[in-house]
């Protein structure tokens, strides 16, 4: 499903421009010969649902293999906090921080997956991977 088509089907999507806090995140040259797998697990990221202002709570992993830069880890701290006050839905609150992710590192490999509850009562797993994209 394209941008447009999820776009005209939430009417309460929010639009990509709002989120400005790309610019937090830092990256750290690598400087190694082996290239590790580094997993980044059980990170909460707070938001506000874009359909009704409710708070919520994401679980996220994100694993992926550097190129030539590490996250580093306080400014990814503080790129996750900055979501609390943000309005979005769990798509898109996926597909930023993946795309922010690998703007700032351009990992080798990078999947990103968020688990929670939604207010139905639905455990939903979203799930972006580089190697399966097309």
């Amino acid at each position: 499903m394209k941008h447009s088509q999820i776009k005209a089907l939430l009417a309460y999507h929010t639009e990509s421009s709002i989120f400005t806090n790309q610019s937090i995140l830092q990256a750290v040259y690598c400087g190694v010969k082996n290239r590790p797998t580094i997993i980044l697990s059980d990170l909460k990221v707070r938001s506000l649902s874009a359909r009704n202002k409710e708070p919520y709570t994401a679980i996220f992993t994100v694993e992926y293999q550097p190129n030539e830069y590490f996250l580093e880890l306080i400014s990814f701290e503080k790129y996750l906090a900055s979501f609390e006050g943000l309005t979005t839905y769990l798509e898109q609150l996926t597909d930023v921080i993946y795309s922010n992710i690998f703007d700032a590192i351009k990992p080798k490999n990078l999947k990103v997956e968020q688990q929670r509850t939604t207010f139905q009562g639905y455990s939903a797993t979203i799930i972006i991977d580089s190697n399966r994209q097309g």
